[in-house]
């Protein structure tokens, strides 16, 4: 047995006194030169001794010389003071007495001996030993953790929550923890955690802490009641999460889910966009084909022609929203004749106190990219600067193309922008602008400052793919009551060969055959176009509406066709059946699927039922006729 001067574990001058204690105590007389006048049986378990005998002599005796010198000093000291000492005794580091050393005085008030009161205090060691590491374990705790009083005063706070909120601990304890929950909304979720607590819940929530440098977080909470004796409440444990990363991903998750949402959506949108197209497109080519030259209807007809052109390129912008990569191969064109077309198409609908200022800066305005989905760019940022100041009497609409060289670091927003030799769109206007809240999201999918039933919130998103797509960047400055501004940078890349906006060459068609044709299609008006295109090519067309029709004919007659077109008006299995229906009648039968899905899919489709090719709708006569020469050729 070892007795020590740590006042953490054993012997210890600084522990005051007890008049009573829940656990018996073993008594043992001491004279004052130490030597053991009596003692309780039960000291076996505490003093080294010859119990046969049951003695014990001096109680110095009893331990090693250290402790056998405290021990001298600690009596000593009661002889001289003829006051009552305490002390911790350690038997073992799970073995722990509280040693009171009692003066006891004769009549006359001398120091006769001192009697060494034991207590077994294990078990307080115990738990004091567990209190101590909670206590450390809540006090260096990542989360914060504040204890309040019944009526939600700190009483105490840890580490944590000094870093979340710059406010000391000193200076916390004692202030309402409402304080902390600033503006209404933020009060609001305290009262309703307060609520909860009233009703013996605990409760959990998302709120918005506002620290001592004015700078926000998003934290998580949970509150908890604290409860007493009798069921009483004394008071409120909170523990406060930084969630502010946390809510970032979350943020970044949801935009990635919208934007999932929104490439389902343009798909279906595409899909039946093109279906309506085909029609138009065939019946205005036909009327093209039959009016004779010069006449006046036929510039409105290839007007239709250009539009249709130019909705069936909106339907793969829609398309290109579920990509991460751009699909089409970009050719060199200039930015400032895009730009020029795109303001004269808006001119019609200008108000007419609206002026219009075009600057081309730069040395040479071509860049490389898709001309369409530019164009798209261009009219969404005309467009919305247009609707900026629709409501003030005038306005200036500067739009500015020119030269930009970016270097490693110049577009902090942009970090992932390549450096290089740019070309610099801005888009200016006079209008309302935007305040600060406002231009955070204005990018973000379905966020519109529009008039309600006048903006989707797509045009912008759809903007800033298009020219990441190209690895370019946008960016926009707007201020309230003085206007706002868009920069895009286009990478000029390599020159291209041959001159700049050249068509490309010719290619070479195999002469067109005599051909029979198998048409099959659900969609009557694409069933009747078709066909008129197709005799007006010169070949021989069979229509069937559907699959069962399509396979009673092909049953007849398995040699009558040399070429199936199949349009696939749905995703499914239709096309793919029906096709396989076809070829197990006719193996050698040439099938070109007419489909209106991804390009992706649709390859997808052919694998699956062995067709040769898909031809995407809507198509035009050039392409038709292309198609189906290139396929009988090979076939032949």
């Amino acid at each position: 047995m070892a007795s020590s001067t740590d006042p953490a574990t054993l012997p210890s001058r600084a522990t005051p006194a007890r008049d009573a204690s829940p656990e018996p105590e073993d008594v043992v007389i001491v004279a004052p030169d130490g030597t053991i006048l009596a003692a309780d049986p039960g000291l076996a378990g505490w003093l080294p001794a010859d119990r046969e005998a049951g003695r014990y002599g001096s109680l110095y005796a009893c331990f090693e010389d250290d402790d056998g010198e405290f021990w001298r000093g600690a009596v000593a000291e009661v002889l001289l003071s003829r006051t009552s000492r305490r002390y911790r005794l350690a038997a073992s580091p799970d073995r722990v007495a509280d040693a009171r050393l009692v003066p006891l005085l004769d009549a006359a008030g001398n120091v006769t001996a001192v009697a060494v009161r034991l207590r077994d205090a294990s078990g307080e060691q115990r738990a004091f030993r567990q209190c101590h590491k909670l206590a450390a374990a809540i006090e260096q705790a990542m989360e914060a953790v504040i204890v309040t009083d019944d009526r939600f005063r700190i009483e105490y706070v840890n580490q944590a929550f000094e870093a979340m909120t710059g406010v000391p601990q000193g200076q916390a304890r004692g202030r309402g923890l409402k304080t902390f929950y600033k503006g209404r909304q933020q009060a609001r979720k305290f009262e309703h955690g307060a609520a909860a607590l009233e009703r013996g819940d605990v409760w959990s929530g998302r709120f918005l802490l506002v620290d001592a440098a004015g700078e926000t977080r998003m934290c998580d909470q949970t509150i908890s009641p604290v409860w007493g004796r009798h069921g009483l409440v004394e008071g409120y444990a909170f523990v406060w999460r930084d969630s502010t990363e946390v809510s970032g991903l979350e943020k970044q998750l949801r935009h990635a889910q919208k934007m999932e949402v929104i490439g389902t959506l343009a798909s279906g949108i595409a899909h039946d966009l093109r279906n309506i197209l085909g029609p138009i497109i065939l019946h205005a080519e036909l009327c093209l084909e039959r009016l004779e030259s010069g006449d006046p209807q036929a510039e409105s007809l290839r007007e239709i022609v250009e539009a249709v052109g130019r909705a069936r390129a909106l339907g793969e912008q829609l398309l290109s929203l579920g990509r991460s990569v751009e699909s089409e191969s970009p050719v060199r064109f200039r930015l400032s004749t895009l730009v020029k077309e795109c303001l004269k198409f808006l001119g019609p609908g200008l108000p007419p106190d609206l002026s219009i200022r075009l600057r081309v800066e730069a040395g040479g305005s071509e860049i490389r990219g898709d001309p369409t989905r530019v164009h798209q760019v261009v009219m969404n940022l005309l467009a919305n600067a247009v609707e900026a100041m629709k409501d003030q009497e005038g306005g200036l609409l500067t739009v500015r193309i020119e030269d930009a060289v970016v270097r490693e670091g110049d577009w902090p927003e942009e970090p992932s922008l390549p450096p290089g030799a740019y070309l610099r769109l801005c888009v200016s206007d006079t209008g309302h602008g935007m305040a600060s809240d406002v231009l955070k999201r204005i990018f973000e999918p379905f966020f519109s400052t529009k008039r309600t039933g006048q903006g989707t919130g797509l045009g912008l998103t759809v903007a800033r793919h298009i020219v990441s797509q190209m690895r370019g960047a946008i960016t926009v400055e707007s201020h309230p009551g003085l206007g706002t501004s868009f920069r895009v940078l286009f990478p000029k890349g390599p020159a291209a060969a041959g001159s700049p906006g050249a068509p490309p060459p010719a290619r070479n068609l195999p002469p067109r055959p005599r051909a029979r044709i198998l048409f099959v299609g659900d969609d009557a008006d694409m069933v009747h176009c078709t066909t008129m295109a197709l005799a007006r090519l010169g070949y021989t067309v069979a229509a069937c509406a559907g699959r069962d029709e399509a396979g009673r004919t092909m049953a007849l007659t398995p040699q009558g066709f040399d070429l199936a077109l199949v349009d696939v008006l749905r995703p499914g299995q239709e096309g793919i059946l029906l096709t396989r229906e076809l070829l197990a009648l006719r193996p050698d039968l040439p099938v070109v699927l007419l489909s209106s899905l991804d390009a992706a899919l649709a390859e997808d489709m052919l694998r699956a039922c062995g067709g040769r090719r898909v031809l995407a709708k809507p198509f035009c006569f050039d392409e038709l006729d292309r198609v189906i020469r290139e396929t009988l050729s090979v076939a032949v």
